[in-house]
Parts: C-alpha cells; structure tokens; sequence
C-alpha cells in the first residue's frame, strides 16, 4: 500500500483495517518504503516503554545536510492522527495515547512561501509487537548458582521483530536480526539481589521517497526487574 499525502492518510488506515476486517487480503497497516520526491533526508522514530501511557515519535527532517523548518509532519496509526510539533532543536515531536495493533503512517510535506509543495515523503512501518516475557518469572526468585549450563534463558512472546536489544547490566550483546525471541544470558551477570532487564524489539523500513539512508523504525521496550536470590559477589 502507498500513502500520498497526510490528507489522505487517515482514509487509507480505515480502508485497509476494512479489507482485513472483510478477509480480502489487508493486513492494516505494513511497512512500505512508500513514495516521496527524493529530497528530504528523514528519521523517524514511534517508540513505546512499557509503564509508560502512549507512543512518543520523534522526527528529523533536512535536505541538503540542512535541518527543515516549518514542515508539516504528520504519524497517523488506529489511534489517530498526530500533528507533530517542531521543537527549538528543529525536530519534530508528538505523543499518542496506547500503542496500535498494526502500524503507523508518516508524511512529511513542505511548501514554499507562496504555498505550492516543494519537498514531501509519506510511507509506514509495522508496529513492533509488545515484548512479553514468558520466562523467568519476574516475580519469583531464582538462584544463579543452580542454572543449568550456567546461564538464564530469557523468552519472550512473538510476533518476531526485524531487531530486538537486550540489556541486563554488563551484558549488553549486539542487537539480534531477526528478532530471535530468546537469549541465554551468563549467570555470573547477576550479582545484585534485583536486576534490571531491558528488551527493545524494532521494525524499521527504508524510505524509498527520502534522500539516501532515510529510515522509520518503531520501537517496543519492555522494562523490568528480576529478582536474584544468592546473586553472585
């Protein structure tokens, strides 16, 4: 699906949220490297922590190596649609209650002083799914000595991202492509009686309308706390 203009943006979610509804081969909102003019330089970002009440988006858009001003930027999801607003660092940046179930569009337009569209982008990117823990319980106690193989597994539910990062202290390996939904982390890591666990799952698309290296990624982390019992010295 292509998505023209931030007109239109909202009429293109509801028809393919209607096509998957009637089983005619939708599946809401995907990602799509979309269409633009080729101009502008664009990063996107739609990012979720768990504990938190909504998506923050956060834009940059320049062309020519020179930061854009007065663009009209818009994120438009299930939820509805945001107007971003430009900050004094000439980023734009909004917020929307919840986290949708299948994407968010993004468009960009830019005019001239006379009005007349000079510069736009408009594309989407699949919502990355919420990251779920299925194991360790993070309510129950574990001993690190007593890990077989000498190590936690960590699962966590899909649907699969394209990228997932996991942190827990010291441990901190390169982002996982694909998202493989488990990760065996040393038991020595945890020496503190609680222990911070980070999981970022993202989707991230390439902007075929944008200047080289324009991208919209979404981003889920879950934020949690697992507690060590006989944690390591």
């Amino acid at each position: 699906m292509r998505h023209r203009s931030s007109g239109l943006a909202i009429a293109l979610y509801a028809l393919a949220t209607a096509m998957a509804s009637a089983g005619c081969g939708g599946d809401g909102i995907v990602s799509d490297p979309g269409t633009g003019t080729r101009t502008l330089a664009v990063q996107a970002s739609a990012s979720y922590e768990s504990g938190l009440q909504g998506a923050s988006f956060d834009v940059r858009v320049s062309k020519l190596g020179q930061a854009v001003s007065g663009a009209k930027v818009a994120v438009t999801s299930g939820l509805g649609m945001v107007t971003l607003v430009e900050g004094p660092d000439q980023r734009y940046r909004g917020n929307q209650a919840g986290w949708p179930d299948d994407g968010f569009i993004l468009d960009v337009e830019v005019r001239d002083g006379a009005g007349k569209l000079t510069d736009s982008l408009s594309a989407s990117v699949r919502v990355a799914a919420p990251v779920k823990l299925v194991r360790p319980s993070v309510t129950a106690p574990f001993d690190p000595h007593t890990l077989a193989g000498g190590v936690l597994d960590v699962v966590w539910s899909g649907p699969a991202g394209d990228r997932v990062r996991v942190k827990a202290k010291d441990f901190e390996p390169q982002p996982f492509s694909p998202d493989p939904l488990k990760v065996s982390i040393p038991a020595a890591t945890f020496n503190k009686p609680e222990h911070d666990l980070e999981i970022t799952r993202s989707n991230t698309v390439l902007l075929a309308g944008g200047a080289p290296d324009s991208s919209f990624t979404s981003d889920y982390k879950l934020k949690t706390t697992l507690i060590v019992a006989n944690p390591f010295p």
